[in-house]
């Protein structure tokens, strides 16, 4: 009886554990409540197309910002908002409750006024400096950004970083300050004083946007200026007016940053009346600049799931209080108080008048904190929800957690989701503005004698192709134009097919090993194995060559059967035209002119299209402009990252600005020796799929890995260990490299010294023929400022597609060329560094940087700067400006 029971009893728990793991799948299965269908056909509409960012500190609430915006299209429940970190989709990130690796979602919303539909494609994207490579590749795909900061912790420094790199890609940003809960809850802190540190917050941050405001109107008065000067010293002509207007251009500029400053620290003119009326207030137009009034500031808890915009108190208090909703949307935030008997606002204090701000805003909400969290009064939470007349189930203000009651008011009061698209929606820029906006910044400046020696045919084409990417242009004709930001590693099993027959495809290369192909590369050269390169710009070198995506047969699987589910996916925008599956386009390379296209570019026909939906992938059959999107089939071509366009004459994408450098360095080698190969090639795939990763190979046979950080060093591992390589490793203590630098002033002159010969280092080849003697000196900071400034100047002087060798175009950069000469030696003359002029032989690093190497050889008469200025006559510089008593001493000395 007891053996009957016993296997009664198993085999009921056998069943209970069946029907468990199957209830588990079918939710792992399940769709979201939003159909892809749907989202496909929000694609089209350009116009009510968001894509967005989410960048801030680390741990300031950027994921479960995010999981509370996917819980709005039934993805995940909104009770696990912040608990899921839907978007964190390694296994890594959930243990070390941190994000390292942007990830992409669309969401369809629905605004309540009119009930238009928007599609909101979201980027969430890493906090740590050691992954700031990542929020470049995020912000670079998108227009927008939702800049969070914590109420409790201000602006970070990983804050102004991530401001700074979305004011150098040109997108919109969007505050949100969030974890205003924890100054009720851990500072105490009653609403007046939590009204004063969320003014001082946003005081910062408004103080580090004008810098990089205040930067940008000098960068761009400085190269108007450039210009001007550049017109008048060609023409020979004057033009003061031009002068002049830019002059007041730049006065006007910084009027209007001290206004924004007064503006912020509601400074107020004394007027004789204090009260204000509608026409007293002046308009706001600094769309750069956060203001609530403006609708791109809002108050958040994400943890708690609110949220709100002083629109919507606007809105509730226009009609009880009889005031038009633009006043209010003017006075509910800043220093300015509500006489409730005189029906009056006034700019200054009057008796015990609070801010309306805290007011008619912080006090209802901590009123409600109070009677939830602390007292916890029953009766008073219900008078609460009948005030705001919310529909909450009576189970849940049941609950005997106050944390549960809480969420059930607040996220159908001030539901998050809501107020933050709302803001999205008003505040970010569609696509086609987006892009007219920042086709400067995304696209290489190009010479326009280049573009003039075209035929008309080529000219043609390529005027089509800026103007589709300035207009976005989703039409069947206009060329097509993708960014791919990075390239990113999937498990097969997360893609999931939509179109017929694609699932049984699916399942048979699951099954099969051996069905998991990359792509053939067919061409009459010797094919030859993937390299890993030890830069971070990504190269094709390959010849010009079609490339497909074959189902059955394949020429290299990869790696290992560990492995082989991976799959990568290219990070993409596209920018103009439609790409479809079948479409033959090109994959071009950084180096790639379309004057003198070469070897660097790659013909390649697309098989997979991709819908980006986090943890998962949705195949499509076509993608039109304005999208993020995912593309499939490109591991062996592209490094990091690449321009494709259906035409040759595009021009290509300025490479990512990625704040963080890789300093952190380790080396590598398998426990067995034998797994070599093996660790070769799980290298080259994570130099692949992360943008600040350099895998360097020493003469010695090291393997050394170059991480931005110990952390990301640490993931770096990790993915080799169990998704690239899956191997056992030995990886060295990491090493951190140390440059020297120069306190000391110096002078280049009197080498003849004691004290300049101690400081002297001599060396020389081995067999001792040829002999040097070099030395440091700290240049002058007005020398190294003008090098500074004109950085992008002299990278303009230089030709990729030439390994790096000098320009030389007598019409495009001869004037560049004597402009810069000239700057740079009044540089000199400041300094007293007259006579070392005349050594200048060449600039570093990489020939355009701020140090400048001086050649002291004697009989060495050539100017040895001469090749950068070789179309023009060098000495006229200093014939021009060099005294007639400082030119006999450099002709004595240097018998010139």
């Amino acid at each position: 009886i007891n053996a009957e029971y016993g296997i009664i009893v198993c085999f009921n728990l056998f069943c209970l554990f069946y029907f468990i793991c199957l209830q588990k799948q079918k939710k792992k299965k399940a769709m979201p409540a939003v159909p892809a269908e749907e989202l496909v056909k929000l694609h089209l509409n350009k116009k009510n197309i968001r894509n967005i960012s989410i960048v801030a500190h680390v741990d300031h609430g950027k994921t479960t910002l995010s999981d509370s915006l996917i819980a709005t299209n039934g993805i995940i429940s909104s009770r696990l908002a912040g608990k899921v970190r839907y978007l964190d989709n390694t296994k890594h990130e959930q243990e070390r409750l941190i994000t390292m690796k942007s990830s992409a979602i669309s969401l369809a919303y629905s605004r309540p006024i009119d009930n238009q539909k928007f599609l909101i494609n979201l980027i969430d994207s890493p906090g740590h400096v050691d992954f700031s490579s990542e929020v470049s590749s995020a912000i670079r795909v998108t227009d927008g950004a939702l800049l969070l900061v914590d109420a409790v912790e201000g602006v970070c420094v990983q804050t102004i970083s991530v401001l700074r790199q979305s004011w150098s890609e040109k997108i919109k940003l969007c505050l949100v300050i969030n974890k205003i809960d924890k100054l009720f809850t851990e500072l105490n802190l009653s609403a007046v004083e939590a009204h004063l540190h969320l003014k001082k917050i946003l005081e910062r941050v408004n103080a580090a946007t004008a810098i990089e405001h205040q930067t940008q109107l000098l960068r761009d008065n400085s190269n108007r200026n450039s210009f001007l000067q550049f017109q008048k010293f060609v023409n020979n002509d004057s033009n003061s007016n031009n002068d002049n207007n830019s002059n007041s251009n730049l006065n006007l500029n910084l009027n209007v940053n001290n206004t924004i400053t007064n503006r912020i620290n509601n400074n107020q003119n004394n007027n004789q009346n204090d009260s204000i009326s509608e026409n007293d207030l002046f308009d706001d137009n600094f769309d750069n600049y956060f203001l609530p009034e403006k609708g791109n500031v809002v108050f958040a808890s994400a943890s708690d799931g609110w949220g709100f915009r002083i629109h919507q108190f606007a809105e509730l208090y226009s009609e009880k209080l009889g005031i038009k909703k633009e006043l209010l949307l003017k006075t509910l935030w800043g220093e300015y108080y509500f006489d409730p008997k005189k029906k009056k606002i006034f700019n200054k204090p009057q008796g015990n008048l609070i801010p309306m701000f805290v007011k008619f805003v912080l006090n209802n909400v901590w009123e409600a904190y109070q009677a939830i969290l602390v007292q916890k009064d029953k009766s008073k939470i219900e008078k609460i929800v009948k005030v705001l007349n919310l529909q909450v189930p009576q189970r849940e203000l049941a609950s005997s957690e106050s944390v549960t009651v809480l969420r059930a008011i607040f996220t159908r009061w001030l539901p998050l989701a809501n107020a933050t698209l709302e803001m999205t929606i008003d505040c970010i820029p569609s696509p086609d503005e987006a892009q007219r906006f920042r086709i400067n910044e995304l696209l290489k400046p190009l010479p326009l004698t280049k573009v003039e020696c075209l035929d008309e045919n080529s000219k043609k084409e390529f005027d089509e192709v800026c103007k589709a990417i300035s207009n976005c242009d989703s039409s069947v004709d206009a060329p097509c134009v993708i960014f791919v930001s990075k390239m990113f590693a999937i498990q097969q099993e997360n893609i999931v097919a939509s179109r017929p027959g694609m699932a049984s495809i699916r399942m048979q290369r699951i099954k099969s090993n051996e069905s998991s192909t990359i792509p053939t590369i067919t061409t009459s050269t010797t094919p030859t194995t993937p390299s890993i390169t030890t830069s971070t710009t990504p190269s094709i070198t390959t010849p010009i060559t079609t490339i497909t995506t074959p189902t059955t047969t394949t020429s290299k699987t990869i790696n290992n059967d560990k492995n082989s589910s991976d799959k990568f996916i290219g990070f993409a925008r596209i920018f103009s035209g439609i790409l479809k599956r079948g479409k033959e386009i090109y994959i071009l390379a950084p180096r790639y002119n379309f004057w003198d296209k070469g070897n660097y570019f790659i013909k390649f026909k697309i098989e997979e299209i991709y819908l980006l939906m986090g943890r998962a992938l949705e195949s499509l059959e076509s993608i039109p402009a304005g999208n993020v999107f995912g593309i499939g089939g490109l591991e062996e071509i592209i490094l990091k990252t690449a321009t494709i366009s259906s035409s040759l004459f595009c021009p290509t994408f300025c490479e990512m600005k990625i704040i963080s450098s890789s300093i952190v360095r380790a080396a590598i080698e398998p426990v067995n020796p034998y797994d070599l190969p093996k660790l070769i090639e799980g290298l080259r795939l994570l130099n692949n799929s992360d943008p600040s990763v350099e895998v360097i190979l020493q003469e010695t046979g090291e393997n050394i890995l170059v991480t931005a950080g110990e952390l990301h060093l640490e993931r770096c591992i990790r993915d080799l260990k169990e998704r690239f390589a899956c191997i056992e490793l030995e990886v060295s203590p990491p090493i951190v490299s140390f440059k020297e630098g120069i306190s000391a002033e110096g002078n280049l002159g009197k080498l003849t010294t004691r004290k300049v010969k101690k400081s002297i280092v001599k060396a020389g080849l081995p067999n001792k023929e040829v002999e040097f003697e070099i030395r440091a000196v700290r240049l002058p900071k007005e020398i190294m400022d003008y090098l500074y400034i004109n950085y992008e100047k002299l990278i303009n002087m230089y030709d990729e597609s030439q390994s790096n060798k000098l320009i030389d175009d007598k019409n495009c950069y001869e004037e560049q060329r004597i402009e810069f000469a000239r700057g740079l030696f009044e540089q000199f003359q400041k300094v007293g560094w007259t006579r070392d002029f005349n050594k200048l032989w060449a600039l570093g690093p990489k020939l355009i940087g701020p140090n400048i190497l001086f050649n002291n050889i004697s009989w060495f008469k050539e100017p040895n700067f001469k090749s950068l200025f070789s179309d023009y006559n060098f000495q006229q510089i200093q014939l021009d400006n060099i005294t007639d008593q400082e030119n006999a001493g450099i002709n004595a000395e240097y018998g010139k």
